[in-house]
């Protein structure tokens, strides 16, 4: 019975050479080394950003999920630029396995934050549920899938880089990483189509009671009160309004994106 030891594996692999043949690598070929070091170095400049716009703004929670996602895409291609050199770098593998794995995931819980103030500015009353829930039951369910992932994640990287481990465990972690990858797409959606319901809901309210209608305003995001609304009329142009609008059209692009790269995954 073989030992392990006549197969290529990252125990016996340390670098590339006749015996430890690229192929033999999980993703069995070379990463592009500039592409990798053009997303690490993209994904830093992101990150400097958020945090410089999330202090200044003080949006802490909406700053912090990001962050940490934004943060886990940067130490993954990092890790991938080590990988392009060498692909049997066993530390590498595992880093940017993880951090790559739980990165969009970590983008779509701070998505899901701005959801409560965006209900909160346009106005809670065509909301299904509370404001305030929407972090509590999306977030929250974000981290149950991130849980999940992780758990997955651990036990597929130990059977990668060990003896291979039994066919029990390998098909566990297939289960647990496609479930919880699954959960998420499906809580997303979940999100998404709440948010749908509520823009119906709005469109349908404003539009039956014209230029009267109220659309309310609130000059800090992440404020817990909602300002009652100036008169603002579905026409009304003020700078805040533009800002407010331009931010949700790039909120549900970035959602859809990150949906799309749940399901790709």
């Amino acid at each position: 019975m073989s030992d392990g030891k006549d197969f290529p594996s990252y125990d016996t692999c340390k670098e590339i050479t006749d015996f430890c043949r690229v192929e033999f690598t999980v993703y069995g070929e070379l990463f592009t080394k500039g592409a990798c070091i053009f997303f690490a170095a993209a994904y830093l400049l992101l990150l400097v950003t958020q945090v410089f716009f999330g202090i200044k703004a003080k949006t802490w929670s909406f700053m912090i999920w990001l962050a940490l996602g934004t943060g886990f895409e940067m130490v993954g291609y990092a890790a991938r630029t080590i990988m392009a050199d060498n692909p049997w770098k066993m530390n590498a593998f595992i880093i940017q396995y993880l951090t790559l794995l739980l990165g969009p995931t970590l983008v779509a819980a701070a998505i899901s934050i701005t959801f409560k103030h965006i209900v909160l500015w346009y106005g809670p009353e065509w909301s299904v549920m509370r404001p305030k829930l929407y972090p509590w039951v999306f977030v929250g369910t974000d981290i149950l899938s991130i849980l999940i992932q992780v758990v997955g994640g651990g036990i597929m990287t130990m059977n990668t880089t060990g003896d291979g481990g039994s066919e029990t465990s390998r098909k566990l972690a297939e289960v647990l990483l496609i479930g919880g990858v699954s959960f998420q797409v499906a809580n997303m959606l979940c999100c998404a189509g709440l948010m749908l319901v509520y823009w119906q809901r709005r469109k349908k309210s404003v539009s039956l009671v014209g230029s009267h209608a109220r659309l309310g305003s609130n000059d800090n995001l992440e404020a817990n009160t909602l300002i009652p609304g100036k008169g603002y009329s579905p026409s009304h142009q003020s700078p805040e309004a533009r800002k407010v609008r331009l931010f949700v059209r790039v909120v549900a692009v970035a959602y859809l994106a990150v949906i799309i790269r749940c399901c790709y995954r």
